[in-house]
């Protein structure tokens, strides 16, 4: 027994069952007498199931020692439960008849143990004894006492070996293991802003350790960029993959401290936040002087970067190499031409770099036109010239767009003092003049003075300054076409030479009002011609036209003749000249055809031409042919109605029809009112069919016309007596019938019909009526 027992012991179960076999009970039983036996120290406050044992049941001395006690408790059932608040020994004992046991329930010594809460590490680490049954703790650290520490647990603050010392009643003192507490890893965050590239030396944020170099890893790997680690200094590299995109990369890093024991780590997140350095290309602008600038490199804006340092060199390589040869120093007053590039190299703080070119540009220079004399015209010749000075700028500044500021001015004096004494913009000036011209630069640059000379030009030279000229009304209308531009060379053969017509001087001087050529005059006029070529001034020459009226033959007039006849043509007297399209010079020509003339007719020193005609009259001409029975009737077209109709060329009659006409071949004669000629054309008065016996005996079976098949457009059908068609006939039925219509016989009857073709060759139609009985046998 010590003092280290258990003060407790928990939940005996069902402590009287024990199934036995006994004389008295042969057959068995199981709830078995039993009694309950403790032993605990002397003074010991005890409990059995929540209740003190009765006071007949304990305590009771023990034999050879005064600090243990003991309590019977007998007839005990079901579960049972001591607790006592010094050390305990329980035991039971139990029978029936002859069968008897007994039991032992004391547990074991405790052993102090050291369990952790609350995290593996500082801060949150909780250590705690257990079993938590002791009566004094007592908390040392690498063997030394921690003042104060005397509760179960303890929350360290430093690393160390940790133990308890516990007590209980009169024991001598426990002592738990060593129990190890570190520090937690440190968890921190850093970020960096980087260019290209940089160089991380772990250091540790709280802990006062140095850093091992054989700990740092990389434990999440950048995405952005590479790491490297130094294996001898612990550095890292972090290397940008594309230092021209900006972005933000993480990762991070782990290391512990030198401590052999207790060493402190850290996990360190670290921000790279990859920079580029931005720069602006720009133009700086300086006054051309003798084509040179002088520029101020410093006033570039090529970064709004801050801080920053900007160096100057001359060419993209030397600014690469940042060639402390080629530096420009002279920045603030640096001399170039037009058009120069200078390169700006850019580092900021951070060790970013770029670099951005600067142009060095001129500031338009106002050039105007040396030695300027303006040649002017009198226009509108009234001795002064009126000009436009904003129409001369353009002609003698080079950039009058830019330019803006220009005035004029009628001395140096005042042009160079640039006052208000400006000449008016439409100035004019009646002989050679001096005046002068200043350009103002916007840009702040010199302003720029010139002479200008001004002087009235000669007029253009012609061959003679006035032309009268005659013209015929040649086709007596009282109106003459007249193109102007035909008296033009009497002016001037120069072809570079431009000229307009006008209908008044004052027109022509002031170039107003042309007129369009050619003109219809009726009678004498005068015109003015506006001439002008580059270079010289216009001139006016005066055109004066008279006309003049030819005259016709009255007696000449268009003819019609018959054919085969010619006629005579007569002009008629009174001209001074003949001339006949046949080359004939008489008044008159004979033995004239038909066709169309003209004659040349001279007078007053004009020649009209007229024109005669002279027609052959037509011939009519027989269109139609139609024969019904002995009647004929005649068709006509042409010619000159009313025609006359003749069987024999002897007898005529004004009728187109002849009556009883006997059968045989015939001519018919056709003319005209103008008796020219006679037409004729053959006929035959034809024994037509009129009867058809389609009886089947062989004879007059039906009508047959299939011999007229070699002429045109022929036609035979025939009708009944109320028009309806019973027959056509076609090539395919040869123009035959034989008194049937669908294969049936047609009913005995008269019928009617016609015969029509035209004459192989002409246009003449022949056409032939008759009746036609068709007869069957009775």
């Amino acid at each position: 027994m010590n003092c280290y027992l258990p003060k407790q012991i928990n939940e005996l179960g069902l402590i009287n069952e024990n199934f036995v076999h006994s004389n008295g009970n042969p057959g068995g039983i199981l709830n078995i007498p039993t009694k309950l036996n403790i032993i605990t120290e002397r003074g010991a406050n005890l409990t059995v199931n929540g209740a003190n044992p009765p006071a007949f049941t304990g305590p009771y001395n023990m034999t050879g020692t005064t600090n243990w006690v003991t309590y019977g408790i007998p007839n005990v059932t079901g579960n049972i439960t001591i607790v006592s608040d010094k050390a305990i020994m329980v035991g039971i004992t139990a029978g029936s008849d002859a069968v008897g046991y007994g039991g032992f329930f004391a547990g074991f010594p405790t052993q102090p143990v050291i369990l952790q809460s609350g995290g593996g590490c500082i801060p949150g680490v909780v250590l705690t004894v257990d079993p938590l049954i002791y009566d004094t703790y007592q908390w040392y650290r690498n063997g030394t006492i921690i003042p104060g520490a005397t509760a179960s647990s303890i929350t360290p603050t430093v690393p160390g070996y940790y133990t308890c010392s516990v007590t209980m009643g009169s024991c001598a003192p426990l002592v738990t293991e060593q129990f190890k507490v570190l520090n937690c890893t440190k968890l921190s965050n850093i970020s960096y802003n980087v260019c290209n590239a940089k160089t991380i030396i772990p250091a540790f944020s709280s802990s006062s350790q140095t850093p091992d170099p054989g700990t740092v890893a990389i434990t999440t790997a950048p995405s952005l960029g590479t790491t490297a680690i130094n294996p001898t200094t612990g550095a890292i590299t972090y290397t940008v993959n594309n230092p021209s995109i900006p972005g933000t990369d993480t990762f991070t890093y782990t290391f512990c401290g030198n401590d052999p024991d207790f060493p402190d780590c850290e996990t360190v997140t670290v921000t790279i936040n990859i920079q580029t350095l931005s720069v602006t290309n720009t133009t700086l602008h300086a006054c051309d002087i003798n084509g040179q600038g002088t520029f101020d490199l410093t006033t570039a804006n090529v970064s709004s970067g801050s801080p920053v340092t900007i160096t100057y060199y001359p060419t993209l390589v030397d600014a690469q190499n940042e060639n402390a040869a080629a530096l420009i120093t002279n920045a603030t007053a640096y001399t170039a031409p037009n058009g120069t590039i200078i390169y700006a190299v850019v580092n900021n703080n951070i060790g970013c770099k770029n670099i951005a070119q600067i142009t060095l540009s001129l500031f338009n220079k106002a050039i105007i036109l040396d030695n300027y004399n303006g040649v002017f015209c009198d226009d509108n010749l009234d001795g002064t010239v009126t000009v436009t000075l904003s129409n001369i700028t353009p002609v003698v500044l080079n950039n009058p767009n830019y330019f803006t500021n220009v005035r004029y001015y009628a001395n140096l004096a005042d042009a160079n003092a640039g006052n208000n004494n400006t000449l008016p913009n439409n100035w004019s000036y009646t002989a050679t003049t001096t005046i002068y011209i200043r350009v103002d630069s916007p840009d702040g640059c010199a302003s720029v003075i010139k002479p200008l000379q001004f002087s009235i030009g000669a007029r253009l030279a012609l061959i003679t300054n006035t032309v009268t000229e005659s013209t015929c009304d040649d086709d007596l209308d009282g109106t003459k076409s007249v193109n102007l531009a035909q008296f033009i060379p009497q002016f001037t053969l120069d072809p570079g030479v431009t000229f307009t017509f006008h209908s008044t001087l004052a027109d022509a001087q002031n170039n107003v009002n042309m007129v369009s050529s050619p003109v219809n005059i009726t009678n004498s006029q005068t015109y003015y011609i506006r001439f002008e070529k580059n270079g010289v001034c216009p001139e006016v020459g005066t055109l004066k036209i008279n006309i003049k009226v030819p005259k016709k033959s009255d007696i000449l007039k268009d003819k019609t003749i018959c054919p085969n006849t010619t006629t005579k043509l007569d002009a008629g007297p009174g001209f001074e000249r003949y001339l006949w399209s046949t080359g004939a010079t008489t008044p008159s020509i004979t033995n004239v055809p038909p066709g169309s003339y003209w004659v040349e007719l001279t007078f007053n020193g004009c020649v009209y031409k007229q024109y005669v005609n002279v027609t052959e009259l037509p011939l009519p001409m027989i269109t139609s042919i139609e024969i019904d029975g002995a009647t004929v009737k005649i068709g006509v077209s042409g010619g000159t109605p009313p025609y006359q109709y003749s069987l024999d060329g002897v007898v005529w009659q004004s009728s187109n029809v002849f009556y009883n006409v006997p059968r045989g071949a015939h001519n018919v004669f056709v003319k005209d009112s103008r008796m020219c000629e006679d037409v004729k054309k053959s006929f035959a008065v034809i024994n037509l069919i009129n009867t058809i016996t389609p009886n089947g005996d062989g004879h007059n079976e039906g009508i047959d016309y299939s011999a007229l098949m070699k002429n045109e457009n022929l036609v035979f059908r025939i009708f009944d007596r109320y028009g309806a068609e019973v027959f056509r006939g076609t090539p395919e039925n040869r123009y035959t019938w034989d008194g049937r219509v669908g294969g049936r016989y047609v009913p005995t009857a008269t019928y009617w019909y016609f015969i029509t073709w035209t004459e192989y060759g002409s246009t003449l139609l022949v056409k032939y009526s008759s009746w036609l009985l068709v007869k069957h046998r009775q």
